[in-house]
């Protein structure tokens, strides 16, 4: 079973239906690489690489470029255990709320799910598209390279015959070509609200950004199993007596800032009760 995916860029020479060549070259770099991450993730149950994985369980194509603007047509094909899984009549849907979430964490954006299935993993398991993130941003800044070099002022992603998913700007570039972390240690107030138990990866609303962020904690069967406790321990908390209200920690963190100042996401060095 096959999707398509396009990739528009609009503006200034891609108007001309061309790209410069070194920027097409990254475009296409970028975009498979960050294409084949998101679909392994798909296909094997949330198992997210950092690198490009060998295919399996679906396969990728470049089919042309169009012209009107710089069109990018690729394609994605699942194979039969793929299909099985997810369902043949609905498995096209899911993967395309799958992709765009992942690519829109990464951005800094908003997407909104269409299917049951992405409504759920962004309320239930939202860490999923955090850990994804973070490996694809490289890999999505090269992207961006048409937009930074002046060739072109936005990219749209585009289910065929449904419509625009995302549009990346100078506003996306700006959010994920810098991700600076610190070196001095933070204190802050919070507790978890979503927490992998499997991976370190959750999310925590801290009282000092009043905003929930995504959070990571390392080695969490050695250096980090206390911390790793602990979120446990404060996500049970807020669930049973309602978040802002029950499972505050003190959490000392490592924090991950975009090039204006904005806190991505924060490293977790410790977590403890609060006596």
């Amino acid at each position: 079973m096959k999707s398509e995916i396009w990739l528009q860029f609009e503006g200034r020479q891609a108007d001309q239906g061309e790209l410069d060549l070194v920027d097409s070259a990254e475009v296409l770099e970028g975009f498979a690489a960050s294409l084949n991450i998101i679909a392994h993730a798909f296909v094997h149950d949330n198992e997210v690489r950092n690198r490009v994985p060998i295919r399996s369980g679906f396969n990728t194509s470049l089919t042309a470029a169009k012209k009107g603007c710089f069109e990018l047509q690729m394609g994605i094909e699942f194979d039969g255990p793929a299909i099985h899984h997810h369902g043949a009549s609905v498995i096209t849907a899911r993967f395309w709320d799958y992709l765009s979430l992942s690519m829109a964490v990464a951005a800094g954006v908003r997407y909104e799910p269409t299917t049951p299935y992405g409504i759920n993993l962004d309320n239930e398991e939202p860490f999923i598209f955090d850990d994804i993130a973070n490996n694809i941003e490289s890999h999505l800044l090269l992207v961006h390279r048409p937009i930074r070099s002046g060739n072109a002022d936005v990219a749209r992603l585009v289910r065929p015959r449904v419509g625009e998913k995302l549009v990346f700007n100078h506003d996306t570039l700006e959010y994920i070509k810098v991700s600076d972390l610190s070196d001095e240690l933070e204190y802050l107030v919070g507790n978890v609200t979503k927490y992998n138990i499997l991976t370190g990866r959750g999310r925590a609303y801290f009282q000092n950004y009043e905003r929930t962020v995504p959070f990571f904690i390392k080695d969490i069967t050695t250096s980090g199993h206390a911390a790793h406790l602990q979120a446990v321990a404060s996500m049970q908390e807020a669930a049973q007596q309602g978040v802002g209200l029950g499972g505050k920690r003190h959490f000392g963190v490592f924090t991950v800032t975009g090039s204006r100042g904005q806190v991505k996401r924060v490293v977790a060095d410790g977590i403890s009760e609060i006596p």
